[in-house]
């Protein structure tokens, strides 16, 4: 073990570890966000029929906006909607839902910063 690359300095583990915070707060804030937007570009297709087909189980399911609007929040984000939320939600159902409005309430919901882990 007379070779210094093969043994172990405190000074090569404290770099090797700022190098590797600095390299992840790089990424994090330049990289991932649009990382993330073409991953969405790319799958926008595929969520969206799954998004149609989850508005149309909905709609099934429950008639009632106000009640709808609770249980995709509480199901999505585990939170009821807040007043501005439910304002924006309510427009967007109208008194009688569609599948259309469902599945514009579902985009809107897992559009949230807070349904996407982006921090």
């Amino acid at each position: 073990m007379d070779n210094p690359l093969v043994q172990p300095d405190p000074g090569l583990f404290i770099w090797t570890i700022l190098t590797f915070l600095v390299l992840v707060a790089l990424l994090a804030r330049f990289a991932w966000r649009p990382l993330l937007q073409a991953l969405e570009l790319t799958n926008g297709t595929t969520l969206d029929n799954y998004l149609k087909g989850a508005a149309i189980h909905w709609q099934q399911k429950q008639q009632n906006s106000d009640v709808m609007i609770s249980k995709v929040y509480l199901t999505a984000l585990g939170r009821e909607p807040n007043r501005a939320e439910r304002t924006i939600a309510s427009e967007t159902l109208d008194e009688q839902p569609t599948p259309e409005t469902i599945a514009d309430l579902l985009w809107i919901t897992v559009m949230l910063p807070e349904f996407q882990l982006i921090q």
